[in-house]
């Protein structure tokens, strides 16, 4: 039977629609009389009660493939509220990274919550217009990446790290390997085999500078250091200290077992008198024009308390030869024999000194010979100045008095250690 109401197709027989509920209207037939009303039905054959099959109810039910309207829109809702709860969620930790710091240009969660409590003002950073359902945020939101308002423990920490690197100290490193702090105020290298200095003068705090090792010559860069107070220079070949003598602060030096020549020692302390200078040895040369043997020559030395000249280095050389020419200058005597203190008559040149034997360069071709041209043994270093080579390096026996064109010509150098403030001769 089909509802007038809602169209729903009912078993017959039905008095309310088995959709909406409502009445059914009695079934008629052909002459518009309610069916079974003047003919009621009577089934043919006999007739048993009627006996629904066992499990089922014998209140009528509707059709198996009939499926309720209301399922399609319970479906929706159900939908309609997961998607709900997703979004809000979703919503929730948006709203919980932007407190952390997340630093978005808006935030939704907040904005849901700014309804609930405008009324009592309670959300802080918020505004209540009280003639308006409105909420008026006191100061516009702005994007975390450029505003140092947003930044949160993970950029501060990102701030400190970056604070701290830029906090580290510099330092320097020099070609011997230590490793010297650009603000330090003092610096030992006294277990270093310093070379050189290149570099140190990015450290002008220091104060304090001790080198006691090392094949080191050039002062040159210490000159940059105008803090430099106390410096000790020990076992190191430097052959004069001009590049110390700009530094106003400096007033203690130390120079043990650096063999400086006195007149290196004595330039420095004619400029700077006010440096206390301690611990070194330096010598004193002087030209004796005289003709006589080497063995007598040396002699003389000893008695004056010093021996014939040893070389130590080729500045060494160079500044006895530049003596020599000045002694020719003060007393216009020709010198063109002086002697030294080497000796080879043991079968190898050595110093009388005890100096170590250093290799020199300046010898004149072909020399040492170790004899002259008569067969003479040549066993005693001499300069000699005879041609156009200049003053250079020669072997000679040992007493050249004899010979006329060397009479007038001859000289030796003596040379005497001195402490500090004696004056060369």
């Amino acid at each position: 039977m089909i509802c007038p109401h809602c169209g729903y197709d009912n078993v017959s027989g039905s008095k309310f629609c088995y959709r909406c509920g409502k009445p059914l209207p009695a079934e008629t037939d052909q002459s518009g009389q309610p069916a079974g009303a003047e003919q009621p039905y009577q089934p043919e054959g006999p007739q048993t009660m009627y006996q629904p099959p066992q499990g089922q109810s014998s209140v009528p039910q509707p059709p198996a493939n009939k499926i309720s309207p209301l399922v399609p829109v319970l479906i929706s809702v159900a939908g309609l509220l997961l998607v709900l709860v997703v979004v809000l969620s979703a919503l929730l930790v948006t709203g919980h990274k932007k407190s952390a710091g997340a630093g978005h240009s808006f935030s939704t969660i907040d904005q849901l919550l700014e309804k609930s409590d405008k009324e009592n003002g309670s959300k802080a950073g918020l505004l209540t217009d009280e003639d308006s359902d409105s909420v008026m945020v006191s100061q516009p939101f702005i994007d975390g990446s450029d505003s140092a308002a947003d930044k949160g423990p993970e950029d501060d920490s990102d701030k400190k790290d970056e604070q701290e690197m830029e906090k580290a100290p510099e330092s320097v490193q020099l070609s011997c390997g230590a490793q010297i702090l650009k603000d330090a105020d003092s610096a030992d290298l006294s277990q270093y085999s310093v070379g050189d200095l290149n570099g140190i003068e990015q450290c002008p705090d220091l104060s304090s500078l001790i080198i006691k090792q090392g094949s080191l010559t050039d002062l040159g860069p210490l000159s940059k250091l105008t803090h430099l107070r106390n410096l000790v220079l020990n076992n190191v070949p430097v052959s004069d200290l001009d590049a110390l003598t700009g530094l106003s602060s400096l007033t203690t030096l130390d120079i043990h077992d650096t063999q400086l020549s006195a007149d290196a020692v004595k330039r420095f302390t004619d400029t700077r008198p006010d440096v206390q200078i301690s611990g070194y040895t330096a010598f004193s040369y002087t030209v004796v024009i005289k003709d006589t043997s080497w063995d007598q020559a040396e002699a003389e030395c000893e008695a004056a308390g010093g021996h014939l000249a040893s070389i130590r280095s080729q500045d060494e050389l160079n500044l006895i030869i530049d003596g020599i020419s000045r002694a020719q200058d003060q007393s216009g005597v020709v010198l063109h024999y002086v002697w030294l203190g080497a000796s080879s008559s043991s079968g190898s040149w050595q110093w009388v000194d005890g100096t170590p034997w250093t290799q020199l360069d300046g010898w004149y071709p072909g020399e040492p010979s170790g004899h002259d041209v008569d067969g003479t043994v040549e066993d005693k270093l001499c300069l000699w100045n005879i041609d156009d080579y200049g003053w250079t390096l020669n072997d000679q026996r040992n007493d050249l008095t004899g010979f006329n064109q060397v009479a007038g010509h001859m000289a030796y150098v003596l040379e005497k250690e001195e402490l500090t403030g004696i004056k060369p001769q």
